[in-house]
């Protein structure tokens, strides 16, 4: 990222920092995190949770330890709010390798007639988007062979992986920064912050920028930045309140799937 890059975009040395800093400890723990997907459709029956947690919670620990010590903040691993938000990302990656859209969508488009097995392997949608499971099950009703289509699920596992463990990787990191801020709520930087009604914006049609501490979108600079997570970069809230967009209201990146942006403090 040139200094020229830095300056258009009105990025102190401070955020600039924190950019480095947080897209380095995300590129550490994105193999875990494909890993844990890749065992789980590899099984075809469950995700093991117990493994996934313990992913999970190094990076949480990790980014909440560091956080600390940037921000001047306390971190203790055994609050409450970091064991809830664990469940909840727990939950959420999950939920993201057996999603129900999936079944649903190939639901959908089934033959009438099949038998009861026959139906029951076809909503075999695990580890898959809607896309890919329905576009397997149209290779099916093609007439298409076995061997292309376990190819076909093979290759929409790895894309598919590779999608899992840079949305939910970029997710626990930001979700982290908002539980350690939550816990030290009755720190004076976030305690001023929570006395604040008004949302501040910045890099939106909303100008009124309010000098209070606050939480900034933050784009990873690079050539894979979308079109939609662009003209975030910059756009300020709160710390308790949500991102206001042009396509609704975030606590926190990511926004969609791949979304690998990240938040800064301050």
């Amino acid at each position: 990222m040139s200094d020229m890059q830095t300056a258009t975009r009105g990025w102190s040395d401070f955020s600039v920092a924190e950019w480095h800093r947080l897209s380095e400890i995300s590129q550490r723990h994105e193999p875990a995190m494909r890993l844990a997907y890749m065992k789980a459709v590899q099984s075809r029956r469950e995700v093991d949770t117990l493994a996934l947690r313990n992913a999970i919670t190094l990076l949480l620990v990790e980014v909440c330890d560091t956080s600390a010590s940037v921000y001047g903040m306390v971190f203790n691993p055994n609050s409450p709010i970091y064991l809830f938000t664990i469940d909840r990302l727990v939950d959420k990656f999950t939920r993201g390798i057996n999603l129900k859209e999936s079944k649903d969508a190939v639901k959908s488009i089934l033959p009438q007639g099949l038998g009861v097995a026959e139906q029951t392997s076809r909503l075999d949608t695990f580890g898959l988007d809607a896309r890919a499971a329905v576009r397997l099950e149209r290779m099916r009703q093609e007439g298409k062979s076995d061997r292309e289509i376990l190819q076909e699920r093979n290759r929409s596992i790895v894309l598919r992986g590779n999608i899992i463990s840079t949305t939910e990787t970029n997710r626990i990191v930001n979700q982290s920064l908002i539980a350690l801020w939550r816990d030290n709520a009755e720190n004076e930087l976030v305690a001023k912050a929570r006395r604040r009604r008004q949302v501040e914006y910045r890099g939106t049609t909303r100008r009124r920028v309010m000098n209070q501490p606050h939480k900034t979108w933050m784009t990873r600079r690079d050539d894979k930045v979308c079109k939609y997570c662009d003209p975030l970069d910059g756009i300020t809230a709160r710390l308790d309140a949500e991102f206001d967009t042009r396509y609704g209201v975030f606590d926190s990146p990511p926004i969609h799937p791949n979304c690998r942006c990240f938040m800064v403090l301050g």
